[in-house]
């Protein structure tokens, strides 16, 4: 079998890696704040200041998605032993996509949207035009990550070749991705091509987690500096070409979409090398978040949509920081709450 970095007695697994619990804390945050439309009275504003905030929106928590992709292909390199592994994580990642988008269907009443085949491929697609295409995202890519870990058994690739090899399909699909950006935004044609759940803007994180896993493994800690500091310069130089040359695309609320950017994804890459030099626990709320961030992702839209339901009052704080500081409280009580229940435990943890 292909030579793939494993985590050997003496270290901690991945999973009790102090920086992936802060990366998940903060994540799911991230993500609280992009539903919840945190900075939009900033990007209501004008000026300087609704810049500030399509920075904030645009680049910073456009980064949470792509975070949690890096550490769920990590892990996924991480915790397969055997070609069986696949058939243990895929139907996990089924039920979930399913209960969930089923649930928030009902919950929202969209099925109305559903007009002809075109929109029920990307009502699939997307989850039921939801946060929950993240599902959908992973039983597509983790086959093909497997699949690549087959070919590299097949052709008895060494822990050096495997790395090239990864890298060559990490080039490939951001040329892919770029080629894609770039014509929708000359065009103005195929804007699902970036659109936000097209899984395409994900398949760089297939090789990103292979990658990373392998850093991890030399414990090289200042090399894994050195790459992150490369990584973030490398992605700002990035983000400054595609502002100067490749904003304006139609129907998109952002100057540039959220997730089909090489920014976007050498940025991520970089914050997780850097969380990996975490080397002590997290303070208890930031351990509580991350074993809750599952729930919290799944549970966080059903209730935004409950309190944005609700009559508006006055209060000291805008609405929508008001609804992000109740959403967080609720739905770690909703997780530890359903955890409790048999049935729901396998699709909250």
């Amino acid at each position: 079998m292909m030579s793939i970095p494993v985590v050997s007695g003496d270290r901690k697994s991945p999973t009790e890696i102090p920086g992936l619990d802060y990366l998940r804390a903060f994540g799911c945050l991230g993500v609280i704040a992009i539903h919840n439309q945190l900075f939009s009275d900033l990007l209501s504003k004008g000026g300087v200041i609704a810049s500030l905030g399509q920075v904030i929106d645009g680049n910073i928590l456009s980064l949470m998605v792509p975070i949690f992709l890096h550490i769920s292909f990590l892990l996924f390199y991480n915790n397969r032993r055997d070609h069986k592994y696949i058939t243990r994580r895929l139907p996990k990642l089924f039920k979930l996509y399913i209960f969930w988008t089923v649930c928030f269907t009902i919950f929202l009443g969209s099925l109305e949207t559903i007009k002809n085949f075109k929109s029920l491929l990307i009502f699939i697609i997307s989850g039921g035009n939801s946060m929950f295409y993240f599902f959908f995202t992973l039983l597509i890519l983790i086959p093909l990550a497997e699949l690549l870990l087959r070919i590299g058994d097949r052709f008895k690739l060494s822990p050096g070749q495997s790395q090239v090899f990864f890298g060559t399909v990490f080039w490939g699909s951001c040329i892919l991705l770029f080629g894609c950006e770039v014509f929708v935004c000359k065009t103005n044609a195929y804007p699902g091509l970036i659109a936000y759940w097209n899984p395409l803007n994900f398949v760089p994180y297939v090789a990103t987690g292979f990658l990373i896993l392998k850093d991890y493994q030399t414990g090289d800690h200042k090399a894994m500096l050195t790459k992150a500091i490369g990584l973030l310069v490398i992605s700002l130089g990035l983000l400054l070409l595609e502002w100067s040359y490749l904003q304006g695309i139609t129907g998109f609320s952002l100057p540039l979409p959220r997730y089909t950017r090489l920014s976007i994804i050498f940025a991520s890459w970089g914050v997780v090398y850097l969380a990996l030099l975490f080397l002590t626990s997290p303070p208890p709320p930031i351990k509580l978040l991350s074993d809750c961030s599952l729930g919290i992702y799944c549970l966080h839209p059903f209730l935004l949509g409950l309190l944005h339901g609700l009559p508006q009052f006055k209060t000291i704080m805008p609405q929508n920081l008001l609804h992000f500081v109740l959403v967080i409280p609720l739905a770690i009580g909703g997780t530890l709450l359903l955890k409790k229940i048999p049935i729901i435990k396998e699709l909250i943890q």
